[in-house]
């Protein structure tokens, strides 16, 4: 499990219901994200909110297409790859391999939108992978209900 973080800046990239976004740090379910290796050698991207995965928008391309999660389909608008650069990583979807994600206007608020951008060089593209392995896994008990599971000999008494 890992948090996308906007390097220049240290916010979290997260799932705000359908969109993603500039969030707050809060350890809430939708600041993680689990990343699996496909066949092809590109990565899909889960939410652990909600367990939809990250999606370019209708398989557009061009610039401004906006980035939000989706239910999975085995298409390549849910596939990445993972560029590694001096100062963070570029994710880069497979349908659109001269662009990247980018944070609008190179943005830091929280609600400032994600969208697919060519790739430019600057730090509204630059991502850092943090993994946190040791976080309480989350389980969606239902539509209106989130839940934090923790076992038993991790509490403390």
């Amino acid at each position: 499990m890992v948090k996308i973080i906007k390097m220049n800046d240290w916010v979290p990239v997260v799932n705000e219901g359908t969109n993603v976004e500039i969030g707050k740090e809060t350890q809430n379910a939708n600041e993680y994200w689990w990343i699996a290796r496909q066949p092809d050698q590109s990565f899909t991207i889960r939410s652990m909110a909600d367990g939809k995965y990250l999606d370019v928008d209708c398989g557009y391309t061009a610039n401004g297409t906006n980035i939000h999660v989706y239910n999975k389909t085995d298409t390549d608008n849910q596939k990445f790859y993972f560029i590694a650069t001096d100062n963070g990583y570029l994710i880069v979807p497979k349908i659109a391999t001269a662009s990247c994600l980018d944070v609008q206007g190179d943005g830091k608020d929280i609600g400032t939108n994600v969208h697919l951008w060519e790739q430019n060089g600057t730090m509204a593209q630059r991502f850092a992978l943090c993994e946190y392995p040791n976080v309480p896994e989350f389980e969606n008990i239902g539509t209106d209900f989130m839940a934090t599971i923790l076992k038993t000999s991790d509490w403390i008494t």
